[in-house]
């Protein structure tokens, strides 16, 4: 195998292992030291009034109600199989619930630092806003009527620090194209159309460009943060995916293979 493939993998383990370790112990840290400041102001003030305790009561409920909500953050851990660059990891990181409709399906998501992004797929795609950290909790809908014109469907969703990036497909004429759009606002900055077909994917290559792959033609794209496209090259297999991978690579998933390329 080769070595600089094991070595990120290497990097990546111990990564989240900090992670986790972190993250318990600051939500184990709040709690304690919550509960003693609590514990500590009932204990040396005798004549605290009811409205001091109706106060400490709501903390400690609150308290245990973020430790509700965390229960629902199941962590879930399993071995990372690797054979032939093919990666199969069942396990998951959390769970959230949502309410299901016979008239969409939850389909994409992104995230980006702390905010979750989720989208439907149906013929009037909505997106929903999550925050997950330090709790979880639904920020903002944005609806489909600023989202997509009748017929429009949302195929991929990617973000980076400052945009939100939507592959919009056309189901009457199967034409796709890029939007991209605030964070914050959601307010569109530019477009691009990208051509005929529907399966195309995405993924930010760095600080100032994207890359697409289109299963549909073939083709290898890469569009910079200035609404220009600045390369399309013809890939030898049908691809369906695609994302970065460390600093100077990225990786095209194909039927049966995992590619990774040097980025020039």
């Amino acid at each position: 195998m080769n070595q600089n493939f094991k070595k990120i993998f290497k990097e990546w383990r111990n990564e989240a292992h900090d992670t986790i370790d972190k993250f318990y112990k600051s939500k184990h840290d709040e709690y304690i030291r919550t509960a003693k400041e609590i514990l500590h102001s009932l204990t040396s003030d005798h004549d605290a009034s009811k409205d001091y305790l109706d106060w400490a009561k709501y903390v400690i409920q609150s308290i245990h109600q973020q430790l509700d909500e965390f229960e629902q953050v199941k962590l879930i851990f399993s071995r990372l199989k690797i054979g032939n660059y093919l990666i199969n990891d069942p396990s998951r990181i959390f769970d959230l619930k949502f309410h299901s409709s016979p008239n969409y399906s939850w389909k994409h998501e992104t995230c980006y630092d702390t905010t979750l992004f989720i989208s439907t797929f149906s013929e009037n795609p909505f997106i929903i806003e999550y925050t997950i950290f330090p709790s979880i909790h639904l920020n903002k809908r944005w609806p489909s009527l600023i989202i997509c014109k009748e017929n429009e469907v949302i195929s991929d969703m990617k973000s980076n620090e400052n945009n939100l990036r939507l592959i919009v497909n056309n189901d009457n004429n199967n034409e796709s194209h890029l939007e991209v759009r605030s964070i914050k606002s959601f307010e569109l900055i530019w477009s691009i159309y990208l051509g005929k077909g529907w399966s195309y994917r995405c993924s930010p290559l760095n600080d100032n460009h994207w890359i697409f792959v289109d299963s549909y033609n073939n083709r290898f794209i890469q569009i910079s943060d200035h609404a220009t496209i600045d390369q399309i090259i013809n890939y030898p297999t049908k691809s369906f995916n695609v994302v970065s991978w460390g600093l100077n690579q990225f990786v095209i998933r194909t039927v049966e293979h995992l590619n990774i390329h040097n980025r020039k």
